[in-house]
C-alpha cells in the first residue's frame, strides 16, 4: 500500500467518523523501530504530522497498516 492510497483511506475516515479533514502530512519513517506509528505535534499541540513506520509499510497486512493509521 503507498501513501496515496493511505492518504485516501486517512480522509475518507476522518470525513466518514468526525466530518474533518486531514490537513497534516502522511510520511514513512524509516528510522521507527519499536513503534508502527506516531502522531507529531509541536510543544505548543500544533499537529504537524502522521508519521508510519517503514517496516510497518513493507511488511504489515494492508489490515494492520490501516489500523495503525487510524490509531495514530
Amino acid at each position: 500500500m503507498n501513501l496515496s492510497q493511505l492518504i485516501k483511506v486517512a480522509e475518507d475516515f476522518l470525513q466518514t467518523a468526525y466530518q474533518l479533514q486531514l490537513k497534516i502530512p502522511i510520511e514513512r519513517n524509516n528510522r521507527l523501530r519499536t513503534t508502527q506509528g506516531r502522531y507529531v505535534i509541536k510543544h505548543d499541540q500544533t499537529p504537524l504530522k502522521i508519521e508510519l513506520s517503514g517496516n510497518t509499510l513493507d511488511y504489515g497486512t494492508e489490515e494492520a497498516i490501516i489500523g495503525v493509521l487510524k490509531h495514530e
